[in-house]
């Protein structure tokens, strides 16, 4: 009989329970911290989808949504974390091709966001792997092109 235990939490927690050793593997978004010698098994890079509710949908459910689509729009993002994460990635994308999000709201919990895009606070950033943590909804969600963004996970071992 096999015994395990589930713990979770954002990048950096998972790296610090590896490290203290109460954990023995991590699924973590790259980029990580390498000044720690981690074993490493990257998975395939996903692209970021916009996670929206009917009441921010153009009728268009399935095509993808260009990133200055979102300028001005109201967006719910994970919590900034230590390192280069959705967060990061998706303020300086918007910079890049010239405009300041408009973040109503941050928060650790993916969940959470995606809850608050169902009922139509606004509009929440995620990887595409996220999409299956929705069983019945009414979101809408819609691949992030020109540019497209993505995020890679790895699982990683001391």
């Amino acid at each position: 009989m096999v015994h395990f235990q589930l713990w979770g939490g954002d990048t950096h927690h998972i790296m610090q329970l590896l490290d203290s050793k109460i954990i023995e593997v991590g699924i973590v978004r790259l980029p990580i911290d390498y000044s720690k010698e981690y074993d490493m098994l990257q998975l395939p890079t996903e692209p970021f989808m916009a996670a929206m509710g009917p009441a921010w949908s153009d009728g268009d459910v399935e095509s993808p949504i260009r990133l200055s689509d979102l300028a001005g729009l109201p967006m719910l993002l994970l919590r900034r974390q230590q390192g280069l994460f959705i967060y990061e990635q998706f303020l300086e994308a918007c910079e890049r091709i010239g405009f300041e999000p408009y973040v109503l709201c941050e928060s650790s919990d993916i969940m959470t966001l995606l809850a608050l895009a169902e009922s139509g606070v606004g509009i929440t950033i995620v990887p595409k792997s996220a999409m299956n943590l929705c069983v019945s909804t009414s979101l809408h969600f819609r691949e992030i092109i020109q540019p497209s963004l993505g995020t890679t996970a790895a699982v990683i071992w001391l």
